[in-house]
């Protein structure tokens, strides 16, 4: 039989540093990149670095699984309980049989009180996990608008000569029609004042505090700041940019945008740039509206994007999304459970949640 066993390492030992023995596949390893200990470590929900912030489960000695957790806020009405996201669940399938999945989600369960668990933008295996593990599930419809076929059509097992024959002429159909859908964006975008911001203000914070929904991860104004500043990866060419849109000086809104370069290995590999609408927010949606605010964000996205990719639990937004040439894809989810504690069954409707695709740790992947 097995020997399983559980590590589990601190914020603070991290932030003194940590080595790890007997980790063969670099399970471990990933937990302790300097991207990832930088992001965990600047948080500014941080308040005690005696909480985990590592979690190993051993197999004969070896790491075979791991996960990563952190405290975060949930909005409640007007108040504020200290809560835990969770970051980089995997668990190596030959120790799959072992249980470790659930051991790992079940930690922050069986050492936590009086908090709650939420998450974002997990794998269709970690969802099925979730659920059976009593979390409640949210799932936001995702759109993508595509703009270059080549990763996709690689993605589809596409190569060489045919690759490259099907992606030319499936590009060419697409730069007149983006350019075409550009028009309209650059009218609109001509009517608003759109300015980088190099930290979050104070109007940012004051339109996020006066949404009427009950329910929310906490978003001010450090964590905005936590999110520009910080990405797991480091890449050149990843981004996470913060705009402030104004009219005649007033601030009337806001858009988060990431770019981000994932590598798909195997005997296929390729890699592909998302661009991704993470955050937003209104003072008045007669004024600024979302779809008014996905559209300028089609023109802040780099020439680097392949496909940019947007959720939201609007039908009417999907459908004007629809005539840039967004097509439906998939979803992002949203796991949640109160630990020893109890909340109104009103929860458990997605309506009254401020939903955005920026929970938990997936604004930094």
């Amino acid at each position: 039989m097995a020997n399983i066993e559980e590590q589990v390492i601190t914020h603070e030992q991290v932030r003194k540093g940590v080595s790890l023995d007997n980790d063969p596949y670099q399970i471990g390893a990933k937990c302790l990149e300097a991207g990832r200990v930088k992001t965990f470590l600047s948080n500014p929900n941080l308040d005690d670095e005696s909480d985990p912030l590592i979690v190993y489960e051993k197999v004969d000695g070896e790491v075979m699984g791991r996960a990563m957790f952190f405290p975060t806020k949930t909005r409640i009405g007007v108040d504020y309980i200290r809560s835990y996201a969770g970051s980089s669940l995997f668990v190596h399938e030959e120790a799959r049989k072992h249980m470790l999945g659930a051991s790992l989600v079940m930690f922050p369960i069986y050492n936590k009180k009086n908090t709650i668990l939420l998450y974002g933008g997990m794998t269709k295996m970690a969802v099925d996990l979730y659920k059976k593990l009593k979390f409640k599930i949210f799932d936001i419809p995702s759109v993508w608008q595509i703009r270059n076929f080549g990763p996709i059509l690689q993605r589809l097992h596409f190569r060489g000569f045919l690759l490259n024959c099907v992606s030319v002429l499936g590009n060419m159909l697409l730069k007149p029609y983006h350019f075409l859908c550009r028009i309209p964006i650059y009218f609109l975008c001509r009517r608003y004042d759109i300015v980088k911001l190099r930290e979050a203000p104070d109007w940012l914070e004051n339109i996020i505090e006066s949404d009427n929904h009950k329910y929310a991860e906490c978003h001010d104004k450090e964590w905005f700041n936590w999110i520009i500043n910080n990405n797991f990866y480091g890449r050149e060419n990843d981004k996470q940019e913060l705009y402030g849109i104004y009219k005649d000086k007033m601030p009337l809104g806001f858009v988060l945008v990431t770019e981000r370069e994932w590598s798909v290995e195997g005997d296929n590999p390729y890699t592909i740039n998302f661009g991704t609408v993470r955050e937003w927010g209104t003072i008045d949606s007669n004024l600024l509206n979302e779809y008014k605010i996905y559209k300028i964000a089609l023109s802040l996205f780099s020439k680097n994007v392949d496909v940019v990719q947007i959720s939201t639990t609007d039908n009417l937004t999907r459908e004007k999304l629809h005539k840039y040439g967004f097509i439906d894809r998939g979803s992002y989810n949203i796991a949640f459970r109160p630990i020893g504690m109890h909340l109104d069954d009103d929860s458990k409707n997605i309506s009254n949640w401020r939903i955005r695709s920026s929970y938990s740790d997936t604004c930094f992947y």
